[in-house]
């Protein structure tokens, strides 16, 4: 850590919770390409560690939940290092990462992804979200009875 630590013990949890999910999906994709060059067992095993990653992801999650204080950190910005996931929340990355020790340039600012808005074509309820709700909770008719609103 190059003598750097985080202000915020929170704060590193939270990043490093990120870390953790995001090695899951990587360590994942691997041991897929390991598979296709033959390596069975090899990438059988990184399965299991790639499992084992989003698990310690899930329990910081957990204690996060539990434990850490409730702030309003959603004024701030969220800076992602593009080398090993962690998430720093503040008004500028840190000077190095706490979790793999590259300098601020490593970070790029996480853009909260735009939301979007599905509209039931049978009785018109709009639905804000990532995607539509599994059925209408006014006329019961399912997903597929969605379409995206343009802006």
């Amino acid at each position: 850590m190059n003598g750097k630590y985080p202000k915020d013990f929170w704060a590193l949890v939270a990043g490093v919770k990120c870390a953790e999910i995001k090695g899951e999906s990587s360590v994942k994709a691997l041991a897929d390409k390991v598979r296709a060059a033959g390596l069975t067992a090899a990438a059988d095993e990184m399965e299991i560690f790639a499992k084992q990653e989003g698990h310690h992801g899930v329990i910081l999650d957990e204690l996060l939940k539990k434990y850490a204080p409730k702030n309003s950190a959603s004024a701030q910005k969220t800076f992602v290092c593009k080398v090993c996931g962690y998430e720093h929340v503040g008004d500028n990355p840190p000077e190095v990462c706490p979790v793999c020790g590259q300098p601020s340039t490593a970070f790029e600012e996480k853009v909260p992804p735009a939301q979007k808005t599905f509209v039931c074509k049978i009785c018109g309820y709009e639905h804000v979200g990532d995607a539509p709700p599994e059925k209408c909770p006014l006329c019961g008719q399912p997903a597929s009875a969605f379409t995206e609103k343009s802006k």
